[in-house]
């Protein structure tokens, strides 16, 4: 914390509407009078960041204003309050950061506040998840303390612990550039293609087993009675370093004179993000993004409209969850912006030139 006439807080998880009048009201309501209130915006479009400085008259009236507001719901999203830093070194000390897993998914911000906060005071608390569509928990946690020793004290005290019922599992949170010496992620699972047609998990498992101990090995089927397999398979390790090994001895081996491909097996996750990546290399030069767009176009209307200058791979408007104060609810409304990917360069290139009047840019080129 700064040590200033004027002590701050930096506010954030806001949601888009949340304005500087409704901050003003929620401080109104525990007897808080602010010097200034400010929500960081976008410079050109205006749009909130989620996220603002609160500045006191006192330094009272700022540690009362954390103790009562922080975790509380503004237009139905849990808030989260820190002494506000113009140096966020202190935010990014991973000593002091901790991963909590296995979260039991019931679990309030508010409560894993008071659950931690006996161990030190706390930086900041959030769960994965929460502030995020459809605003549900995935199980795991970031709690981060004003000094690493509190941080120790809380991994040594909470770690295999319970909370409503569920045992957590609570460690010193790790950067992913970091973690296994900066090399990536361990992985013991490996994904096997083009297996002779013949081979059963058995056999897969026999072709791998000079490489080392392997946990299971097991060849896809279509359907169960089917003699031939689907022509891929997984082997899956014990040890990460014999996958490895495995990965590289055994991709372009030759197995009845067909080479096989041998990889990490990717989550589902990983395999979208793939997926994704993959799909922009390929039409790149063929997505268009369109702004300004009236509130009541659709996916539908928008693929309908263009389609006739060539053919559309995907046409998507972006949305997002809006809080309705007199619904008391949030629903899905328009953006204003969206993609229309065509099948080649040379029609995307044609309507860009042609609707610019539409704000469609062309994106990737």
């Amino acid at each position: 914390m700064e040590n200033k006439l004027f002590p701050s807080l930096y506010i954030t998880d806001l949601r888009e509407e949340c304005n500087e009048a409704t901050l003003l009201k929620e401080l109104d309501k525990i007897n808080i009078k602010l010097s200034s209130v400010i929500i960081y915006r976008n410079p050109y479009s205006h749009q909130s960041y989620g996220s603002g400085k609160l500045t006191f008259f006192t330094l009272r009236d700022a540690e009362r204003t954390l103790e009562l507001l922080n975790y509380t719901l503004i237009l139905g999203r849990a808030c989260r309050l820190m002494w506000f830093k113009k140096d966020k070194s202190s935010r990014e000390m991973t000593k002091s950061n901790i991963f909590i897993r296995n979260l039991e998914k019931s679990v309030t911000v508010r409560e894993l506040y008071n659950e931690f906060s006996k161990y030190g005071t706390i930086f900041s608390c959030q769960i994965g998840g929460l502030n995020k569509p459809p605003g549900e928990s995935k199980g795991y946690a970031y709690v981060q303390y004003e000094n690493a020793e509190s941080a120790q004290k809380a991994i040594n005290s909470a770690n295999h612990t319970q909370i409503k019922g569920k045992e957590i599992q609570v460690t010193l949170f790790v950067k992913r550039s970091q973690r296994y010496g900066g090399s990536g992620p361990l992985y013991n699972n490996l994904y096997v293609k083009f297996i002779p047609k013949h081979y059963n998990s058995e056999m897969l498992k026999q072709l791998f087993e000079n490489a080392g101990e392997i946990i299971s090995a097991v060849v896809i089927y279509e359907k169960e009675e089917e003699q031939e397999n689907k022509g891929f398979g997984f082997v899956c390790f014990k040890n990460a370093e014999d996958a490895k090994n495995a990965e590289t001895d055994y991709n372009d081996k030759e197995v009845e004179e067909q080479k096989l491909f041998v990889c990490k097996a990717l989550s589902k996750e990983e395999r979208k993000r793939q997926l994704k990546e993959e799909r922009f290399k390929l039409y790149k030069n063929c997505n268009l993004y369109l702004k300004f767009l009236p509130p009541h176009i659709t996916d539908d209307h928008l693929k309908n409209e263009l389609q006739i200058y060539g053919k559309i791979i995907s046409a998507r408007i972006f949305q997002e969850n809006k809080f309705d104060p007199h619904l008391n609810q949030s629903k899905l409304t328009s953006k204003g912006y969206g993609f229309v990917c065509y099948s080649n360069e040379e029609d995307a290139r044609n309507v860009s030139s042609q609707f610019l009047f539409m704000h469609i840019i062309r994106i990737g080129s």
